[in-house]
Formats: C-alpha cells, structure tokens, sequence
C-alpha cells in the first residue's frame, strides 16, 4: 500500500483489493486508486499502513483541528455582555469561526437567537425554512440582528420584484418557494453571504426537488448552516443529506456514504440499510463532533421542569367496535372497498378519533373526555391531532377555543399562538404539522394528544412545544395526555411509537397484519 496524494476532501492511494476493502475504501476504477474520507480516523489507519510522512503530517493538522474544536466548544472566553445565554454566546464564537457548520442543538435551546447574532454583521444572507416560520424568523432577526428582512410571499410576478430590489437585505424564503422559482434566483443572484437551513431534516429526502434546490443555491453561498434538533428522524444514515448539502464534493453519493459507515444488505424492497459499523462507530462520531453543535437541552436549561406522560384508554362505542371488526374482516366500510393497508389503517384510526369522519353517528370518546377534562380543570390546554376534521369538529363544542392548521394564513397562525401565550384563550387546537414546530405553547400547562403522527419525530416536537425555555418566568406542572381507544389499534401504534418505529415505513414493508395481530 502507497500513499497517492490528496485534496481538502479525500486521500488517494494505490493497494490491493484486501487492503482497500479492509479499509472500506471506494476503488475508482479509471484511476486504478484507493480513495478515502480525510479525516483523523482514515489517517490514523493509513499511517499505521504506510508509514508515510505526508500521511503523518496531515494527521497532525487534523489533530491540531479537534483539539480547536473542543477548546472553542468549551470556551468561556468568548462570553461578552450579550442578551444571550452564556451557552449561546460560546455556540456564536463557533459560528463564527467556521463557515460551514450544522447546529443540532435540541429543541428550544435558542438555535434561531445564536446564528442570527453570530452572522448580524454579515448582508444580504439567505434563510430558507417552512412557509409557517417566515415571520417568526423575521422578528427574530429583526431583534437580534437590528435590521429589517425582507419576506419572499405573494405571486411569482412579485416575488421577481422582490427578487430584484433585494440589494444587501437578508431574504427569508419558504422550502416550497424556493423549489418553484430556483432558476429564477439562481440567474438573479451571484451569491450569498450565508445560508441558513432551519428544519434541515427535510435534507433526509436529499433527491426531491425541494432538496435539489437547496443544493443548487448552495453553490451560492460563502457560508452554510442547517439547523434541526433531530438530524436523524428515522435512521441515523438520514443525516447524509445534510452533509451532502455542507460538503458538496465529500459527500456526492449516498451509497459510497452508507456503505462506509453502515451494514447495508439486499432486502425484499431493495437495499436496505442497517445499523452503523461498529468498526466505524467512532470516525462517524467524530465527524459529527467537528462538524456541528449539540448541545442537549438538559445540560444547559436545568430549571425545565419534570413532564408527566399519561397514558388514558377509553372504552369504544358499539358502533366503534362493530365498524372496527367490518373493516378489519370483511375490508369495507359503508360502500368502500379498502385494498390498501394504509388506507384500512387510516379508515380505523379515524373511527377511534371521530367516527363522523366516516359517516358513522356515534358518541365520540375521546371528544367527551376532553369536554369533561375542561369541565373539571381549570387548566391551558392545547389539544393536538393530524386530522384537521376532527379538530374543526371539535371546535363547533368549544368555541371559545383557537384553532391552528395548515389551511391558515401565517398571520392567523400567530394569533392562534398569542392567544393561548397571553392567556386569551384556554384551549388551543392543532394539527401536529402545522403547530408541532417553530412555535412557543410554554403557558399551556397540557398537552392532549386526539392521535398522533406515523412519524415519532413529529410527535416529540409537538410535545415539545410547552416545554419552558426562559428560567425567569413561573411555570406550573407540565403533563401530556395520550388518548387511546381500547380495543382499537391505537395501543399497539402507540408502542410502536415509543419505539421510535416509523409507522408507514413499518407497514410498508411488513404489512398491516403484523399490527393488526
């Protein structure tokens, strides 16, 4: 085995078939090379291998890196007088010296306040995030940077005005706006000052359009920064897109990437990738270390309080169990003929939630527990749900409730939030997508949960949203509540839920009979 020579990105060198599979190295067939990620881990393994000095003294610099990692993580020197947290101010210092950087910082640790200080000296930068999240994020950097951003709205006729007055304002623009005009902005504009990502796990999907253009306007942009407390929704390889999206060049193939780092097998639907090499458990670790910030919220905001999770099964109606055994036996309902498991599944959890959605008149569970709950607490409560129906419905008993789902504006979303933040109102509805992230719920007191997403990620953040950030202000007990109907086949989701078990993915390749039995 020889050393070749190498790049910012990778080392090349010529060996044996043994060698280079033994190494998990990608063979590049037109070279007649080796190739391998540069970084501390590949090198210690090549040095050792070759003996090379070359080898050596690039491990020296990617020593000498780590260890600036680590003193500007745990720096107290960089702490000024700032409105923001002592961890806040050493996470901007990082910011600020490297131009590429994921922050993974968990839910509500503050990631919006830390990159908008780190970069406020910094114009005409590009944040992309959820069309929900435009205003908040231009309050938000209208308050910590001191200057006005300009939001991407309206028609595409306007929004090539905006386009082309933006001079040096910073633009904040939604993922679904950017898909649709990216050639549009890509002749417009020459670069950036830096790109912001917020909700970066969209990235795991890194061959939709919507990721496509991110990547594209990447190449714009002199500074880059995803931002997502869960980089890993469903698997851990979904943090490639983000990579992919940071370094472009080192990260140009998800296979090459999997293979390294991952048991990759030959399922029934394809590849299917398994859990991390435990010979490549430490370099994949370490690559997220130097390359991000996670800071996990119990180690910096120890006044949280304790959250407690109940879990409440309410007994079915005769016609919720009659209508459970017609679709699960016979594969109808009224005159619909359900073939598709997601589609049976979806028919029976509808029939837990509002058996109104399915033309069934029958008394509701789970809405006459929440009506007593009402009744015999004086608590704030938001009351969340992926059917919007069934929360619309809900709302007709409650009226004096505010509602927030996806078919709002952005300003009708903010009232709903206000409301229930200023006390104006009690109860909140809301569809888990549409307020399970970027917003603020911490004067509610519980969460009720009507169902819950297929997705578990979506649920923590639901959940999260009560959770206090500010240890200045008095909160009282926190708890949240999970309805479920007995004999349904709500429980059996709700353990796979808590296993972290990706309901569509899981019926998708197994089918709907495992859950059913």
């Amino acid at each position: 085995m020889t050393y070749s020579k190498h790049d910012d990105n990778f080392i090349y060198f010529k060996g044996t078939q043994s060698e280079g599979v033994s190494l998990g190295a990608d063979y590049i067939p037109l070279k007649k090379i080796y190739r391998l990620p540069r970084n501390k881990n590949t090198l210690q393994e090549l040095y050792k291998n070759t003996g090379s000095y070359t080898i050596n003294e690039l491990l020296q610099e990617e020593l000498k890196k780590e260890t600036l990692v680590e003193q500007l993580k745990d720096s107290k020197k960089s702490v000024k007088t700032s409105k923001l947290r002592e961890y806040q101010q050493i996470d901007a210092a990082v910011v600020r010296q490297f131009p590429v950087l994921a922050i993974f910082n968990e839910q509500r640790t503050g990631k919006t306040p830390t990159i908008l200080d780190a970069l406020k000296k910094e114009v005409r930068g590009l944040i992309v995030c959820p069309a929900s999240l435009k205003l908040n994020w231009k309050r938000e950097h209208n308050i910590w940077v001191g200057r006005d951003a300009v939001v991407i709205s309206g028609t595409k006729q306007k929004r090539l005005r905006t386009y082309k007055s933006l001079g040096d304002n910073t633009m904040i623009i939604s993922y679904e706006t950017l898909r649709a005009d990216i050639e549009d902005i890509l002749k417009i504009f020459k670069h950036f000052s830096y790109l912001v990502v917020d909700e970066a796990h969209r990235l795991r999907n890194y061959k939709t359009k919507q990721s496509k253009a991110l990547y594209k306007i990447r190449k714009l942009c002199k500074r880059v920064y995803p931002m997502t407390g869960t980089p890993a929704v469903n698997h851990s390889a979904d943090v490639y897109g983000i990579l992919k999206l940071m370094f472009p060049k080192k990260y140009a193939g998800y296979w090459s990437f999997v293979g390294r780092y991952f048991m990759v097998v030959d399922g029934y639907f394809g590849k299917e990738v398994l859990s991390l090499r435990k010979e490549r458990m430490k370099e994949f670790n370490d690559l997220l270390f130097l390359n991000s910030i996670q800071r996990k919220r119990a180690e910096v905001m120890a006044w949280i309080p304790k959250i407690t999770h109940k879990t409440i099964e309410l007994e079915p109606t005769s016609k919720q169990k009659t209508t459970f055994k017609q679709i699960i036996s016979k594969n109808t309902l009224n005159d619909e003929i359900i073939d598709n498991p997601l589609t049976k599944l979806l028919r029976l959890r509808q029939v837990s939630v509002d058996p109104e959605y399915v033309g069934i008149t029958s008394a509701k569970p789970k809405f006459d527990f929440i009506l007593d709950y009402l009744n015999d607490n004086d608590e704030s409560i938001v009351v969340f749900s992926t059917m919007t129906g069934a929360l619309k419905r809900l709302h007709t008993l409650i009226p004096d409730a505010v509602i927030l789902t996806g078919e709002q504006t952005n300003e009708e979303k903010e009232h709903a939030v206000k409301a229930i933040q200023t006390g104006k109102s009690r109860v909140l509805l809301a569809n888990i997508k549409a307020g399970g992230t970027g917003f603020t719920l911490d004067k509610a007191d519980t969460i009720i949960f009507l169902d819950k997403s297929y997705t578990p990620d979506e649920n923590d953040q639901a959940a999260d949203r009560i959770v206090p950030t500010n240890p200045e202000a008095t909160y009282g007990a926190k708890q949240i509540i999970t309805l479920l109907v007995n004999g349904s086949v709500e429980p059996k989701i709700e353990d796979m839920l808590k296993e972290k078990i990706n309901i569509i993915q899981y019926v998708n390749h197994y089918g709907l009979s495992r859950i059913l039995d």
